[in-house]
């Protein structure tokens, strides 16, 4: 009996033995496994912000940042999770776009804060009433393309005159560098009366372009003038010739 009872103490001892080393080992195991992780993330980390300041010269982030601008980010600049085959460095260029995007996204909504509140009162003051907060928004929001949709008589004309005031103002183009279009020749005069009146302490105010869409077809793109009817442009002459054509 005393013999079964010091074998069985001696397998037990074997066993808490063989279990402490397997738990040794596994603990060991998991220590080089965290530390492996943690060497990985902070070389991951170093080339992301190796990357980042490759291309953090293209952005000015005292201004609003086009989204043209993360375009050609992830194009020109191939990001570090990149494996070289197709697949993966289109779903890391993809992933890498969102993420711009959005990073980009706020710092606009702040600069569009920031400029409403600074300039509060140029954007009460350039037009005869202060401008609504979609007008506001639409002069400072300075991306690609910016689409106004309004109904007659609700303030694009004074949105487009604001807006000019804001670029000049703000440094972000020079008068030659601007080009405004209208539809008819009337509209064109209007608006380059609205710009005298309300715009006059800006200077090289006059090299402001300020045209009808044919005009500036004609004259810029062509580099000649055509002859056309004197009647085209003028809307109430238009509508004359057409009812007497018909």
């Amino acid at each position: 009996m005393i013999e079964w009872l010091a074998l069985g103490a001696v397998a037990l001892l074997g066993n808490m033995f063989e279990s402490e080393t397997k738990g040794s080992a596994s603990s060991r195991r998991q220590t080089s496994e965290r530390a492996d992780e943690e060497k990985w993330k902070r070389k991951r980390e170093a080339r992301l912000a190796a990357w980042r300041d490759s291309w953090e010269k293209e952005v000015d982030r005292r201004r609003w940042i086009p989204q043209s601008v993360a375009h050609r980010i992830v194009e020109q600049y191939p990001h570090p999770d990149s494996d070289g085959s197709h697949l993966r460095s289109s779903i890391v260029k993809s992933n890498a776009l969102r993420d711009l995007l959005a990073e980009f996204a706020t710092h606009n909504l702040q600069h569009l804060a920031a400029r409403k509140a600074g300039l509060k009162d140029f954007f009460d003051t350039v037009e005869a009433s202060p401008l609504t907060e979609e007008q506001t928004d639409a002069c400072i929001c300075m991306d690609d393309a910016v689409q106004i949709v309004a109904a007659a008589g609700s303030g694009k004309t004074s949105t487009m005159v604001a807006k000019t005031g804001y670029v000049l103002h703000e440094g972000l183009a020079k008068p030659e560098e601007i080009l405004l279009l209208a539809f008819n020749r009337k509209a064109a005069e209007e608006l380059r009366q609205r710009l005298r009146e309300r715009l006059s302490g800006f200077e090289g105010l006059e090299k402001v372009t300020v045209s009808t869409f044919h005009a500036f077809g004609h004259n810029q793109v062509l580099g000649k003038t055509r002859d056309v009817a004197r009647w085209v442009g003028s809307p109430a002459q238009e509508i004359e010739m057409i009812a007497t054509i018909v």
